[in-house]
């Protein structure tokens, strides 16, 4: 007989999915706080450039979110909620000192976090949360549009009970001033026409209203598309998405690995000998590197250096990159097959084999750069392949262990993310100008030329490089000298024309601290 002692406890229900009860706040307050962030796009976004307004504008949004959470100021307490905020503080701070690519990509994957992050009380796992915040941008306007979303708050949906005074406190409101307005409108014509101080006061106020009314102009058609846009996502971050059936059908019917193959030998022996080839192939690869590249022994006849320093540095990143698909795809087997004798042992070597073709695209691209000169692409294709390093590592990690492809998917992305808040603190556009007018003067001698073009168009990180160029002639040469005080020149004019067009909006630290310090257009006219 089956008693219920002997039935297993379920898992919680927040444990197998998200919780499906909405957490977000009444219609009213999120279609409140949608239109007064809207409005402060408006003012700290429009025809400016990306500065102190868009960090002003990400803390504001956050703020938003908090505020249309019934649970998100208790999620700050814990220590994930803590490490959560101080990492939007500090991508906002780094917003106003100088904004890039790195940092805009943070901005958008930790405000869709948090859109997802302060949802729940209990949510696991916690990449969910991020889903949760992209379902909601996909799924919240469709449904908003479709009036589903009103269904849900104001009519029996579902077995929900409804709550009449959800979403109508401004209604209710209105409804309760409507009499006082209506008996005050004839008594304030009364008063004004008989007391000539509230009649001047009054006229006054009413004039200038009409004149800042008639100042106003129709907007043109792309300020409306942005106003539209911007409601639009923050309506979908403030709102409330429903990935948990997605999710939970997904659950259901993904599986974590493969089944057993019916000729489990043939499995085994097809991964193995596929192992074996692709270890030969690369230590082909690899012994070819490390002879002629890493040794500089002499090259055959028909090859030169230049052909083989140059040739196939983006084809060599493919083959690293199709390796961990195929490693990681070969571990989703059955664990009859992964376990397999010598299985993990060939796996790890071609690990060590696809490390050392990343050390040989690097010292390519090293010996590449001592040709012509250091570039952004190439520091960004360098900081690609130490990503590329330590997911090779974590999949070691997972082929030792017997992770999971989810773990390995998890440690990726917060590896990705570290890189990229590393990178949005780094000022690599001073870097690469300081490399090359570094290479330009210890190789002055040999009559290389400076890319003065290149420098101008690294932003005001350049401006201390190009003006050392502009005023030493005898070391960068006549032409390089002249093309510098033109680029900067250019520079002062358009960054004073940027900062008047969007004033406080527009500042930056590193542009404010070079435009200050080098004082580029009054040296320029002395």
């Amino acid at each position: 007989m089956i008693t219920k002692s002997m039935i297993p406890p379920a898992l919680p229900r927040a444990v197998c999915f998200p919780d499906e009860r909405s957490q977000a706040l009444t219609p009213g307050r999120l279609l409140t706080g949608a239109g007064l962030l809207t409005i402060a796009a408006d003012v700290l976004l429009w025809n400016s450039a990306p500065g102190a307004g868009l960090a002003v504008f990400s803390l504001l949004v956050w703020c938003g979110l908090l505020w249309n959470r019934q649970s998100a100021w208790e999620m700050l307490a814990t220590p994930k909620g803590a490490i959560a905020v101080s990492l939007m503080l500090a991508t906002a701070a780094q917003t106003a000192i100088e904004p890039g690519f790195a940092n805009g990509c943070l901005l958008i994957a930790l405000t869709v976090y948090a859109s997802g992050h302060f949802l729940h009380d209990h949510f696991h796992p916690y990449w969910r949360r991020f889903l949760e915040g992209i379902s909601g941008l996909l799924w919240f306007p469709v449904a908003l549009l479709s009036g589903r979303f009103w269904l849900r708050q104001w009519i029996p949906f579902g077995g929900i009970s409804p709550k009449p005074e959800a979403g109508r406190t401004v209604l209710r409101f209105v409804w309760a001033a409507l009499p006082a307005a209506l008996i005050c409108v004839p008594f304030a014509l009364l008063l004004l026409g008989g007391n000539a101080v509230m009649f001047s006061v009054f006229g006054d106020l009413i004039e200038s209203l009409e004149t800042f009314f008639n100042t106003l102009e129709a907007p043109d058609i792309v300020r409306v598309l942005f106003w539209g846009f911007v409601s639009a996502a923050m309506l979908a971050l403030l709102g409330k998405g429903e990935p948990s059936r997605v999710l939970r059908w997904i659950g259901q019917r993904v599986p974590t690995s493969l089944p057993v193959p019916a000729d489990l030998d043939m499995g085994i022996w097809r991964t193995r000998l596929l192992l074996i080839a692709v270890n030969v192939l690369f230590f082909f690869a690899n012994t070819t590197d490390v002879l002629y590249l890493w040794a500089d022994a002499a090259l055959p006849a028909g090859v030169t250096a230049s052909a083989f320093v140059h040739h196939g540095v983006y084809s060599l990143i493919a083959s690293v990159l199709l390796a961990a698909l195929v490693l990681s795809l070969l571990w989703v087997q059955a664990p009859a097959v992964c376990r397999a004798r010598g299985q993990r042992w060939l796996a790890h070597l071609w690990i060590v084999q696809n490390l050392v073709l990343v050390g040989s695209v690097v010292l390519r691209l090293k010996l590449y750069v001592e040709f012509y000169q250091m570039s952004l692409l190439r520091v960004y294709v360098v900081c690609f392949l130490v990503l590329v390093s330590v997911g090779f590592v974590l999949l070691a990690i997972r082929v030792h262990q017997e992770r999971t492809m989810s773990w390995l998917l998890g440690a990726n992305v917060l590896g990705v993310f570290g890189l990229f808040f590393v990178m949005q603190c780094w000022d690599e556009h001073r870097f690469v100008a300081n490399w090359n007018i570094d290479a330009a003067r210890s190789d002055a001698k040999s009559g290389k030329t400076l890319d003065t073009a290149y420098l101008g168009s690294l932003g005001p990180a350049a401006w201390p490089g190009l003006y050392e160029v502009a005023s030493q002639p005898e070391v960068f040469g006549r032409w390089a000298t002249a093309d510098a005080k033109t680029i900067l020149t250019n520079e002062a004019e358009q960054y004073e024309n940027r900062m008047a067009t969007g004033g406080w909006r527009a500042w930056q630290w590193r542009q404010h601290v070079a435009a200050q310090h080098f004082a580029i257009n009054r040296k320029l006219a002395q």
